[in-house]
Order: C-alpha cells, then structure tokens, then sequence
C-alpha cells in the first residue's frame, strides 16, 4: 500500500466529510497499492475509512497476496459480493468511484437501505492531480522512450507502406 498516497485520499475523504470510500476503479487501485489487477467482470476493490482502516478485496482467482496496511479478503464466484461488501461497509454515506458497477452498487443499498452512496471520486482524483517526484521521473522517461519510438517509426516509413506494415 502507498501509504502518502493514501493518506492523500483520507484527508480529501476528511475535506469532503466522508467516513467511507469504495474504490474498484483498476487505475485508481493501481495508484494506491502499485498493482493492477484487470478485473474483468469480478470485483475488487479497496475499502477505505477515514481512520485509516483499508480492506483489499479480491476473488481467490486473481491469487493477490497481502498489501501492506490493508486486510485482504479474497471471495469465490459462488460468493455474493453485495453481502461480503455489506460486513465492511458502515451505515451512512458511502463515497463509490465513478467506475464502480451497477450490478456490484444496487445490490448492496437494496441489501443495505441505510447506506446511501455518492460519488466518492474526487477524493481520489484530487490526490492524483498533483504527482510525486518519483511519478514526474517515470513521466519525464516514458517521454523520451516515445521520442525514441516516433523517431524511429518516421525513420523506417517508406512510401506505400500501409498503416500496418508500419
């Protein structure tokens, strides 16, 4: 877990008065453990208080091992995920990603009709917007490897290549 990262996201929690944020977004997932998990039509997600407490939750098929400072709950397809996200989630507002799925959300407030959810994504968004030097430095040589690449394409066009061939 990127501890900086993620104590960016509960201070925004905090700004935004959310006790609770459910973040299933793969990139969004990626920013704050460094692993990304393609999902496909499972869910996985990051359960996070503004305390501090984060619970990882997976289906056993994707084979994750712990994060750092996060409980990690694995699940089977057999498994109904709105009642494994209901042990976690607390009465009140729930803030959800903007790319979490119906069929994962309305399963839990029909389950749970004192959870209401709300967009939780700018807690997160807002952290993303400013990058840590580490983020910039990995920018900076992407950057030049498209340089690399683009030179190296332009250089090899030949006239009646097709989109493919290049």
């Amino acid at each position: 877990m990127k501890t900086d990262k993620l104590q960016k996201v509960i201070a925004n929690m905090k700004a935004a008065g959310l006790k609770q944020l459910l973040i299933t977004s793969p990139s969004n997932i990626a920013y704050l453990t460094g692993r990304m998990i393609h999902q496909g039509e499972r869910l996985v997600a990051l359960y996070i208080e503004d305390s501090g407490n984060v619970v990882f939750i997976a289906n056993r098929l994707f084979a994750q091992q712990p994060l750092g400072g996060a409980e990690l709950v694995q699940y089977d397809d057999t498994d109904d995920t709105a009642v494994l996200l209901s042990r976690f989630v607390k009465d009140g507002v729930l803030g959800v990603d903007k790319d979490m799925k119906c069929r994962f959300a309305l399963p839990l407030t029909d389950l749970r009709s004192n959870v209401k959810l709300t967009i939780g994504s700018p807690c997160i968004d807002r952290a993303r917007m400013v990058k840590t030097s580490e983020e910039i430095e990995l920018m900076r040589k992407a950057s030049l490897l498209n340089d690399k690449v683009t030179e190296k394409t332009i250089s090899a066009i030949r006239p009646g290549m097709s989109e493919n061939e290049v």
